[in-house]
């Protein structure tokens, strides 16, 4: 595959406005939003404004100029709320800057059309060359140089519409298009287009939300993890057309199937310029200078409105979904600033009539749709959100624990926690065993259902019933998981419970104030409750034998693997920075 690392005109103007961007001030809650006087003017005879959709917990701000999308608002790990996506901070400033698409929609055909140029039905139509000697986003009249007229504004929605007339830009038939803005009730930011033409033309609709889940103006996006679900990517020449090729991604730096860190495949050129006559660094083996690139994207069925990517940044602790009915999206990293996610139909498809989308010709009588998500799921996103570094389907986790597993803010208030303790120093969600091990794994955590101070049977501290809060009554908390670690036992030893005698049915409730009935009745439950679940059962160092010997007898009768812990370092009773790595390594070991 060639490198692309030339960018046209267009594309550098886009990187000067993203490099010039302003950000909000980060708050505990989306107040600080744009200002709508600031965006109020008249723009060729037709009102321009700012409209405010949320769902009371993500917010979104859209003009009518251009479509364009000038404020997603999300919390990060910690409760506060940032504008992720790039943005001026009023109206003059999009203007003043010839109505670059960064953040705006595209059409009548988004991304590039070869030599400018396509022949329908046997006439050849030529178009407005503003890419080189080819055609960008459908030229220089396009949707992004387009006051959109408001037809419909709700609380968590904006429907907007624009006609362009036959000719424009070279184009056949007069277009006209319905895009609407909705903010979703799973938190997600729903792009809908839909069009008609009096004559047949070719249709390709997108827009061009540049995104840096850090906020802005945050140094780079070099930190963020990309899985992107796509076996090929169009081949193109150095001006970026297709030449027809669908490539394999494997072995090359196109290949986000699994998560990557982009630091590991975008070279990151040492700061500042070099000196006269000096070249720049080359590009290491296996790296890019940026992406600029269509990836052919895997579908359930064709039209169907799957998960395409994701993209998750530890450091804000975001993630961010896209969900898109279209055959391709176009991936754009530029100077690292930010990055786009553009669903389309391939470039210069009306060219190419062996790529997906029937030439993306559209006819009189027909409607072309298109819908993308950009979708920020768990609301609010904790420290603890290891389901960032893995898409929907990827293994989840769900851990059934007591203090040792606990984290505040992360298991459920009413639960007692012990992390983090004053005389302890895992500080952080990040230094705890199953947030290592998950991260390791590339798996997600689905739920973790741990209670300080609990026991597996129903007997407690100082010989209290403990039944309420036992691992028994907490089996049917741990949502839908593929893998379930039980870590439990500890307290049972320490509080001295009675472990009674091995039985494995007809449990009562006085039989499970015994340790070993207990625990059967656990791992009995767990295996008919998530019957596809694999179940791994941890047992703490340093426990007494009478308490590891039932705990081994128990997990032979159900073929649950046992792994038991050795040589872990402890401060106030508890697993250390460094115990929690030992727990990390020793569960890698056991579940290779």
């Amino acid at each position: 595959m060639k490198k692309t690392g030339l960018f046209k005109f267009a594309a550098i103007c886009a990187l000067a406005l993203l490099g010039s961007l302003s950000v909000n001030a980060q708050t505990k809650a989306p107040g600080n939003l744009l200002n709508k006087s600031d965006f109020e003017t008249e723009i060729d005879g037709k009102k321009v404004s700012l409209y405010t959709i949320t769902n009371g917990r993500i917010t979104a701000q859209v003009t009518n100029l251009a479509g364009y999308i000038v404020g997603i608002y999300t919390p990060d790990k910690n409760g506060n709320y940032t504008n992720v996506v790039g943005h001026n901070d009023n109206i003059q400033q999009y203007q003043g800057f010839s109505r670059n698409p960064v953040g705006a929609a595209l059409g009548r055909y988004a991304n590039r059309i070869g030599n400018a140029s396509f022949t329908l039905d046997g006439k050849k139509y030529e178009l407005t060359k503003n890419n080189g000697e080819h055609t960008l986003h459908g030229g220089t009249k396009g949707f992004d140089h387009t006051v959109w007229d408001v037809e419909k504004v709700t609380d968590d929605s904006v429907v907007m519409s624009c006609v362009l007339e036959d000719g424009t830009d070279g184009f056949p038939g007069t277009i006209k298009t319905f895009l609407t803005f909705t903010v979703t009730e799973d938190d997600g930011v729903k792009i809908e287009y839909s069009a008609t033409t009096d004559k047949p033309t070719v249709c390709n609709l997108s827009h061009h939300v540049y995104f840096n889940l850090n906020g802005f103006p945050a140094e780079n996006v070099l930190d963020h993890v990309f899985c992107i679900f796509a076996d090929g990517v169009t081949e193109v020449d150095n001006s970026l057309i297709p030449t027809g090729k669908i490539l394999p991604v494997g072995g090359t730096a196109f290949d986000f199937r699994k998560p990557v860190l982009l630091s590991e495949r975008q070279f990151a050129a040492p700061a500042g310029r070099p000196a006269p006559g000096t070249p720049a660094p080359a590009v290491p083996e296996g790296m890019v200078r940026s992406y600029d690139q269509n990836f052919c994207l895997n579908h359930t069925k064709a039209g169907a409105l799957d998960e395409v990517a994701y993209v998750y940044s530890p450091t804000s602790g975001r993630l961010l979904e896209v969900f898109s009915d279209q055959p391709g999206l176009q991936f754009f990293t530029g100077n690292r600033v930010a990055f786009a996610m553009e669903s389309q139909l391939y470039p210069d498809t009306p060219n190419h009539p062996a790529f997906p989308g029937n030439s993306a010709v559209l006819r009189p009588g027909e409607t072309y749709t298109h819908t993308v998500i950009y979708k920020f799921p768990g609301f609010p996103k904790s420290s603890a959100s290891t389901a960032a570094v893995a898409p929907s389907g990827t293994k989840k986790v769900s851990i059934l624990g007591d203090s040792y597993s606990t984290f505040k803010g992360i298991i459920p208030d009413n639960y007692a926690t012990f992390y983090p303790d004053n005389n302890n120093d895992v500080k952080k969600v990040e230094e705890t065993w199953w947030d290592l091990y998950i991260k390791a794994k590339g798996y997600q955590l689905e739920k973790n259902d741990s209670w300080g101070g609990t026991t597996i049977c129903g007997t407690g501290y100082f010989g209290r019933d403990a039944s309420a809060t036992a691992f028994t009554s907490r089996v049917d908390l741990l949502g839908n998981p593929d893998i379930i670690f039980v870590f439990g036992g500890t307290n049972d030893a320490w509080a001295n419970s009675p472990v009674g005698e091995y039985k494995y049915s007809n449990w009562t409730k006085e039989d499970c104030k015994n340790f070993r009935p207990a625990l059967a009745n656990l791992l009995d439950s767990l295996k008919k409750r998530y019957p596809n679940a694999q179940i791994y059962s941890i047992l703490n160092s340093e426990l007494r034998e009478e308490i590891n010997e039932s705990s081994r007898e128990v997990c032979r009768h159900y073929n649950i693997p046992l792994i038991e812990l050795h040589d872990i370092d402890k401060q106030n009773g508890h697993p250390s920075i460094s115990g929690m790595k030992s727990i990390c390594e020793q569960l890698l070991a056991a579940t290779k």
